[in-house]
């Protein structure tokens, strides 16, 4: 182990004997130049995955106010009009779409809307980005889940398949 503090003493007479080690001073310096530039850059891997993490846990949570304000503009909405009119008349007048936090969306409309997104991938491919996206509980590989998911989306023609393994999106998508 290298310390901070190093003492040297050097005899006058001993000076002729010594051979030198200079090189191996210089190997030793570029390994341990070598060692920090691995561990900055394997610091700044795991920053940039982290802001990453933060700025996707941001996002659902900058949605879920969202959604929340939504929901309390449509309730306000709603307690107006029924303050304002005949209880009789009260119907659905006005229609908001509010995509609740934490409801994902089905595992075959997420695999279409890549599809759709970078046009072919493979299986593997799929299943990774499900992954990366939290549909399969932890330490499990969704294996099973991704190839009976493309079965289904595929019998039913939102998926086509290509001879050398490739799922493509089929336009029937846009019908569904």
């Amino acid at each position: 182990m290298y310390t901070d503090i190093m003492t040297v003493t050097i005899h006058q007479k001993s000076i002729l004997n010594l051979r030198d080690i200079r090189e191996d001073l210089q190997a030793r310096i570029d390994a341990l130049e070598h060692a920090i530039d691995k561990e900055q850059a394997a610091f700044l891997k795991q920053q940039e995955e982290a802001a990453a993490n933060h700025r996707k846990r941001m996002d659902g949570l900058k949605r879920g106010v969202g959604n929340y304000r939504a929901m309390l503009e449509l309730e306000t909405l709603l307690l107006d009009r029924k303050s304002d009119s005949d209880p009789d008349q009260i119907g659905p007048h006005d229609q908001v779409k509010i995509q609740m936090p934490g409801a994902p969306m089905p595992l075959g409309d997420f695999f279409c809307a890549k599809l759709e997104q970078f046009g072919f991938l493979s299986k593997e491919q799929l299943r990774a980005l499900a992954c990366e996206a939290r549909y399969f509980p932890a330490g499990e590989s969704g294996g099973r889940q991704t190839h009976a998911t493309l079965v289904n989306i595929t019998r039913n023609g939102r998926v086509t398949n290509t001879p050398d393994g490739y799922a493509l999106a089929t336009k029937e998508r846009a019908l569904l």
